[in-house]
């Protein structure tokens, strides 16, 4: 493109360009050209502006794109002055930068790929801690899934979400967004209003073609969805974001309440199995950005619900998510792309651990098959820093545990990779029930036989007397990891799976009712979810537990204070070096333990009538005496929405606040709300009961506290 003054630019043989050092609180915006031939080469110029609130905040848009395949990579054309230079950029930049370029005018943008020194990384690192503000500030956060394409159907999905978007609304502002799902009786097209219709007949789900299904399939399996960095992106900047395919568009509020309608409102899909792994993972994915807020989940949080998404270097695991940390840590992380993974990982947890008061992150941590065995000659992966690179290989979390109670932790770091935590020994795994695992991913009717297999070595035929005298209770328990401790009136009880389990023993082959409304083995095989990737054991006190597959005879359930699910431990002896002989621990992974997993090993068994109940969609535990659906006895009735005589938040075994204190909520979505409790004065805060500190556990309680090294 000539420039505005008539000349043409002169060329040297169109070098690479020589990027000038940034200044601090610069950064570079891309000035891209405009063209009316959509064949032209790409043009513009880069500039050095101040990104350095309060003061003036420039116009830009930012770009959140994979960059794909560096093979064969396309030229963009740097103007500065007479001087033309170039810089190689993917085909997916390429293709984004061409839809994007105006006809008429210049957009200023920001695009990773060329307005940061690429080869520079003490740049890329400082950079890196500037794309917080730079997706926050910009005008527009611009989503470029790629081009559309009949073969996918790309504009087909996009335009069907738009239509869902339509009549489902959802407030994006609210600290529990869905929370606030309604339909939107306002609707603007002809399909919009056929899904309408489709609803208010006989609460009927919506109903996609097959032709459908596969195009939204299609659509949320892009790469732009399994990038890790998309998810600071398109969170910070999620009030002015939007997402093109192709010439076709949608905002991100829109898309989000289309994904919440898809999780919610439809009909199972038509498509095949492998198929169907892909579109649940896709729409998981989906659904756990659109609901992400700036600062209200947990790093651990943070970490599981991107360990699908992918990244170039495993380092970005970790920096791509600084913006988004909760609780308002103030982590002493900087990036640093000279360090290793390992060592960044380990600055990560390390940082956190000193400042948190939790110590949840620990859940998340595993053994590995191949993961080293601690010696005194080896120095291995500490076994309190998970490999998040590796999360993806995990099960899934526990939905339920609050064996920690309203306890925090005591923790420190003797140095090395030694870190002490205070925790109290249970009990210890005696035996491996399960010859074999469920793999991640199990179907259903593999995940039947498993528990068939099981249930048949354990209790015996439907006529055995051990279904009748509490041992299938607590094997049943075991594989729903708590999930028959119910929250709503229709979920499953202990007594209506342990009936299931009896059927299917008797009868294996049985065709599965997976269909018919309130089906009771639909909602076991949901949260036998859990289960893939876990085994089940026997401990020394005849309790039925599920942990990883690497625990073995001899590892410890340890209750740690300040982590809400149980741990097993693996006892390690260090000897030699003229020192005694020391017992330090390595984390195998987190385990269900039913008779721990209410605080039982720090404040006793609950008084009798009284139960905890969760209600999973704030995380909080209500305390119950009674039958709660005696209290509240809707059908979809929340019980935790009653608080009287016979409903508290306040655990009874506590006896209560000391006078002038006050229990107060910190904010978060899911199971990532935390209590915090102050005086009335404001002269104190802490993150645990000011009757349940470790002083009190130990002195009052006679608890078993001890410290324990983990390595």
């Amino acid at each position: 493109m000539d420039q505005e003054d008539g000349t043409r630019p002169r060329s040297a043989g169109s070098p690479r360009y020589p990027y000038s050092q940034l200044q601090p609180s610069e950064i570079r915006i891309l000035v891209l050209f405009p063209s009316l031939s959509a064949s032209e080469p790409l043009r513009g110029t880069l500039v050095h502006t101040m990104l350095a609130p309060p003061a003036e905040i420039p116009k830009f848009r930012a770009l959140s794109y994979t960059w794909g395949s560096p093979e064969n990579p396309e030229v963009f054309h740097v103007q500065d002055g007479q001087v033309l230079s170039q810089l190689p950029m993917g085909k997916t930049l390429a293709s984004a930068l061409r839809q994007l370029r105006p006809r008429f005018s210049r957009l200023a943008i920001w695009v990773d790929a060329l307005c940061i020194n690429q080869d520079d990384l003490g740049e890329r690192a400082s950079q890196v801690l500037r794309m917080g503000d730079i997706y926050t500030l910009a005008s527009r956060v611009v989503v470029w899934l790629g081009e559309a394409s009949e073969a996918d159907g790309g504009s087909t999905a996009l335009r069907l979400l738009a239509s869902l978007s339509r009549f489902v609304d959802l407030d994006h502002e609210s600290d529990d967004p869905h929370m606030n799902f309604k339909l939107n009786p306002k609707t603007l097209d002809r399909r919009a209003r056929k899904f309408s219709r489709m609803l208010r007949k006989d609460d009927t789900p919506i109903s996609l073609s097959a032709e459908e299904w596969q195009a939204i399939k299609n659509l949320l399996s892009r790469s732009w969805f399994q990038r890790v960095w998309v998810w600071q992106e398109v969170t910070l900047g999620r009030k002015t974001a939007e997402i093109f395919c192709g010439k076709d568009s949608l905002s991100w509020a829109r898309f989000v309440n289309s994904i919440m309608a898809l999780g919610s409102l439809m009909d199972e899909p038509y498509l095949s199995a492998d198929d169907m792994k892909i579109y649940r993972s896709g729409l998981d994915n989906a659904v756990g950005l659109g609901l992400l807020l700036p600062g209200r989940f947990s790093p651990e949080r943070i970490f599981w619900n991107s360990r699908l998404c992918q990244c170039t270097d495993d380092r970005d695991r970790v920096y791509a998510m600084l913006g988004l940390h909760g609780w308002g840590q103030d982590l002493e992380v900087t990036p640093d792309y000279t360090l290793s993974k390992e060592a960044v990982y380990k600055d990560l947890v390390g940082s956190y651990l000193k400042t948190a008061g939790y110590l949840d992150i620990l859940s998340i941590c595993q053994i590995f098959s191949d993961t080293p065995t601690a010696t005194l000659s080896e120095d291995p992966w500490p076994s309190w820093v998970p490999d998040f690179s590796r999360l993806r290989e995990l099960p899934e979390q526990y939905r339920y545990g609050e064996a920690s109670g309203t306890t925090k932790a005591v923790a420190n770091f003797l140095g090395g990779n030694k870190f002490q935590v205070a925790a109290v020994s249970c009990s210890t795994v005696a035996s491996r029930l399960s010859a074999r695992g469920l793999p991640l991913g199990a179907s259903r009717n593999l995940m039947r036989k498993w528990v068939i297999d099981l249930a048949l070595n354990q209790l015996g035929t439907p006529d055995d007397p051990r279904w009748e005298d509490g041992t299938a209770d607590k094997l049943a328990d075991a594989l729903m990891a708590g999930g028959t401790r119910r929250t709503y009136k229709s979920d499953a009880t202990i007594k209506d799976t342990v009936g299931v389990f009896r059927a299917w023993v008797g009868d294996p082959v049985g065709q599965l009712d997976l269909k018919s409304e309130g089906s009771i083995e639909a909602k076991i095989l949901n949260r036998l979810g859990s289960i893939p990737g876990r085994y089940c054991f026997q401990t020394d006190d005849g309790s039925f537990i599920t942990g990883p597959p690497s625990a073995r005879e001899g590892d410890i359930v340890y209750v740690v204070l300040g982590c809400r699910r149980t741990l097993l431990l693996r006892p390690v002896r260090v000897t030699g070096m003229g020192q005694p002989d020391m017992i330090t621990y390595r984390i195998v992974g987190a385990c269900y333990h039913r008779a721990y997993s209410a605080a039982e090993a720090l404040l006793g068994p609950m008084p009798d009538g009284w139960q905890a109940v969760p209600d999973t969609s704030k995380g909080e535990v209500y305390f119950i005496k009674g039958n709660p659906f005696e209290i509240n006895d809707a059908d979809d009735g929340n019980p935790s929405l009653t608080v009287g005589p016979n409903v508290s938040r306040e655990d009874p075994r506590l006896g209560g606040l000391p006078p002038g204190w006050q229990e107060k909520a910190m904010p978060g979505l899911g199971d990532d709300m935390r209590l915090y409790w102050e005086r009335e004065d404001g002269s104190e805060r802490t993150f645990e009961h000011p009757r349940a500190s470790a002083r009190i556990l130990m002195e009052e309680r006679g608890v078993g506290v001890e410290m324990v090294t983990l390595v």
